[in-house]
């Protein structure tokens, strides 16, 4: 929604719609070198490595690097939600009280995902990606609720690109940052047919679709949001809602184990990036 207040509303559907077809292509170009390799151990540094070899290295470097900074983002979103959920519920707790701190809920989090981030195969968060999904439904719900039950009137409406637009860019890049994970994804499936190897169209399919459910989130949570509070919507719109209400509270509580559980998502990819870097040295 806060992309959308800053390039309007038009641009900002039109953008949801083609980073997303942008990103579905690209996970198909690299279901496509995964093919070409084959085999059960497809890397990025396995690909690179066959195209330019002397900079195989620079390419898991920038994927671990990337995965890395995108993880801490997502602490920094867990102690902000955390402490507010804890107050919304508790309400009579002392204000200098250490269950209102960031720094508490990191490391209470951190007790939980670290596990995950040392799974050895991805498969292995599958539960896990269920509940982050359940989390992301929820808020979608959620923001669309408060659009047609609210009676209030729709702010500021434009379609206007802001000069700030490069600045909201990334969030819609960053939008669809799965490819990271979509090599060991293919790596670990399973191959159902005797005669060949068929994992091919099964994770081509797979991204299609993941894709595609993407884009209707992104689009249910971006347009009502975005028509609820017009250009005055913040980057965190689950707090723009009654800090009181309790469906907001569980809103924030599913956002902070939804993004708990993309830190290991983040963490698996870096793992073996920095791994293959290591190996290299």
């Amino acid at each position: 929604p806060f992309a959308l207040s800053t390039i309007g509303l038009v641009n900002g559907i039109i953008a949801i719609i083609l980073f997303g077809c942008t990103s579905c292509f690209t996970l198909y170009l690299l279901i496509e070198c995964a093919k070409i390799v084959g085999g059960r151990n497809v890397s990025f540094f396995s690909i690179s490595s066959r195209t330019y070899p002397k900079l195989s290295i620079v390419f898991d470097l920038a994927v671990g690097i990337k995965c890395f900074g995108v993880s801490i983002s997502y602490l920094v979103i867990i102690g902000e939600l955390l402490p507010k959920v804890t107050l919304g519920l508790f309400p009579s707790i002392p204000k200098d009280s250490v269950c209102l701190t960031s720094l508490f809920w990191i490391t209470v989090s951190m007790l939980i995902v670290v596990p995950l981030s040392f799974q050895k195969s991805l498969s292995s968060l599958k539960y896990a990606s269920t509940i982050s999904l359940i989390s992301v439904s929820y808020i979608a719900i959620l923001v669309a609720y408060f659009f047609f039950s609210g009676n209030r009137p729709i702010k500021n409406i434009d379609n206007d690109i802001d000069t700030n637009f490069f600045r909201v860019l990334p969030i819609f890049v960053f939008a669809y940052t799965c490819h990271q994970n979509i090599l060991t994804f293919f790596n670990e499936m399973k191959i159902t047919s005797r005669r060949r190897d068929n994992r091919h169209k099964k994770a081509i399919g797979s991204a299609a679709i993941s894709i595609a459910i993407a884009i209707t989130v992104y689009l249910t949570i971006g347009i009502t949001g975005y028509l609820t509070f017009g250009n005055t919507t913040k980057s965190n719109i689950i707090s723009m809602y009654p800090p009181s209400n309790k469906l907001v509270l569980i809103g924030q509580l599913l956002m902070a184990i939804m993004v708990s559980i993309c830190f290991a998502l983040q963490c698996h990819p870096a793992r073996k990036s920095f791994g293959n870097v290591i190996n290299y040295l």
